[in-house]
């Protein structure tokens, strides 16, 4: 389309395209034919979000056209996109997991292939909100269940630190630091369909190094023996990749793949379901359960703006909302015991000493 002729409907026409696939790709994850939900296989709707980004690429570069006086005006200008919200995220807590179980349950129905019912236990539509995430509890139980996997620091990782899968699948050796306690994240592994990229940090911030605890250490220099071990097994055939998390041949991981097998643990541990990012979410809001302020969790998700950490993790466990309440209350100081923390019973209005202050004329 010529410069000079290109107007906002023609821009129109591609998010239009943009939502019509959306809908085939929507369509065919909900399909029972196994055949077509392997067609879209690692492909996702675009969200309000994405199309807002390509949105603003397209105007900045109709931007330099316009300041070039190539175009008089830029159509991307009037463009409109229904509101990107981020969706806040909302903690599994007992009721909704209680819930959650009771219309899984009537939605397999008659299932009896387990691959048929993980499908649904993962569909979007059974959740209560688009970003949930575990209690510390459900997030033990998970690293319980797969403690004995092969991979297990892996899912650790993902777990405490809060990266991202990208990062975590294209860690290298070269890039970890165990005696100080560093991971560097310098490279990542991006999922195109289902064909995979090796890409750069996705922002300067992301490009951060990762502090890791003791422990986490111990457990990174366990799975280089292992990992040293399946090299030598395998011999000549090992493939050389210099990723931290391999195949038993060497080969890097897919990052589908981690997904695929992360949604089968954590089914199979029956949980209730979050997807892999989520992990990062659910990582953010441990810390926030530990103590950590908004600026050191920004630090550990290595955010480029401290707004994205306070926009997106202002939900905290319902243990830390109870926490804080029973902390408020403790602060005011009292010299009459309001209620016994211990008693059960229906409460009963205190005996008024003095009258009660709206009843008198002064009270607006």
């Amino acid at each position: 389309m010529p410069l000079d002729r290109l107007r906002t409907r023609h821009i129109d026409v591609v998010f239009d395209g943009i939502r019509e696939e959306n809908e085939r790709i929507a369509a065919a994850h909900a399909s029972p034919d196994p055949a077509v939900r392997k067609a879209v296989a690692g492909r996702r709707a675009t969200g309000a979000a994405t199309m807002a980004r390509i949105r603003a690429t397209i105007r900045s570069a109709l931007a330099d056209a316009e300041r070039d006086h190539l175009i008089a005006f830029n159509p991307a200008k009037t463009v409109r996109l229904p509101a990107a919200d981020r969706p806040l995220p909302r903690v599994w807590t007992g009721e909704r997991v209680t819930a959650f179980w009771e219309r899984h349950a009537e939605a397999t129905k008659g299932m009896t292939i387990t691959r048929h019912k993980l499908d649904v236990w993962g569909s979007a539509s059974l959740r209560p909100w688009p970003v949930m995430v575990w209690t510390p509890a459900q997030t033990g139980a998970f690293l319980d269940a797969v403690a004995d996997d092969r991979l297990y620091v892996m899912w650790h990782l993902f777990a405490f630190t809060g990266m991202r899968r990208g990062e975590v699948a294209g860690l290298r050796w070269a890039d970890v630091d165990l005696t100080g306690g560093l991971l560097h994240v310098e490279t990542q592994l991006v999922q195109l369909g289902w064909e995979v990229d090796e890409d750069t940090p996705k922002t300067e911030a992301s490009a951060a190094p990762v502090s890791i605890d003791k422990p986490t250490v111990a457990l990174l220099r366990a799975w280089r023996k292992a990992q040293m071990a399946d090299q030598a097994a395998v011999g000549p055939d090992w493939v050389s990749s210099g990723r931290v998390f391999t195949q038993l041949s060497g080969a890097a991981l897919h990052p589908g793949r981690i997904t695929k097998v992360f949604a089968a643990a954590a089914y199979k541990a029956h949980l209730p379901p979050i997807r892999l990012h989520d992990l990062r979410h659910g990582a953010a809001t441990l810390a926030h359960a530990a103590g950590a302020d908004m600026k050191a969790i920004q630090a550990m998700l290595r955010h480029a703006s401290y707004t994205i950490t306070a926009d997106t993790y202002t939900t905290v466990l319902q243990e830390t909302q109870a926490a804080l309440a029973e902390g408020m209350a403790g602060v005011v100081p009292r010299l009459r015991p309001v209620a016994d923390s211990s008693d059960t019973s229906a409460p009963t209005a205190p005996p008024h000493p003095h009258p009660d202050p709206r009843e008198s004329a002064a009270w607006p």
